[in-house]
């Protein structure tokens, strides 16, 4: 395993060739042309949240990347979020959490630190991860990554 190794631009590149590579596959498993019939606010709001997953492991990603990688305005992006339970923020921080707890259950993640792991999801400090993973699943991410191994 050299992944620990990889400097960190090598590292963002390849996960970034995996996220690609994971989505074009599930849009090519899922494709049935539905998503159209859901009107163009769905199809937006799919779109976002494809780029949501694709960059979560870029730590500077903001509501202005996700509308300008979207080609939509940040004022549009907002108005698009409003009918949702959760804004725009609050899906990407959610979406990234939950990335995280799947590194963490994986058996391999004892390889990595956990900071590692925070950072991969696109959390710059170690610290905001811990505090926002604490509240979100009501454990720490050590605690998630013990409680996976003792599974069987």
């Amino acid at each position: 395993w050299h992944g620990a190794a990889l400097a960190l631009a090598d590292l963002e590149s390849v996960l970034g060739g995996i996220f690609r590579t994971a989505e074009s596959l599930l849009i090519s498993a899922f494709a049935t042309g539905l998503e159209s019939s859901a009107g163009p606010a769905a199809d937006r709001l799919h779109a976002v949240r494809r780029h949501i997953q694709r960059n979560l492991h870029r730590h500077d990603l903001s509501v202005a990347d996700i509308a300008h990688g979207t080609s939509i305005s940040r004022a549009q992006l907002y108005r698009l979020f409003a009918s949702q339970d959760k804004s725009v923020h609050a899906t990407l921080r959610e979406e990234r959490l939950a990335k995280s707890m799947s590194y963490l259950k994986q058996p391999e993640s004892d390889r990595l630190s956990i900071g590692a792991i925070a950072y991969a999801c696109g959390f710059s400090d170690q610290a905001v991860f811990s505090k926002l993973f604490r509240q979100r699943f009501a454990m720490t991410p050590r605690e998630a990554r013990a409680s996976a191994a003792a599974s069987p």
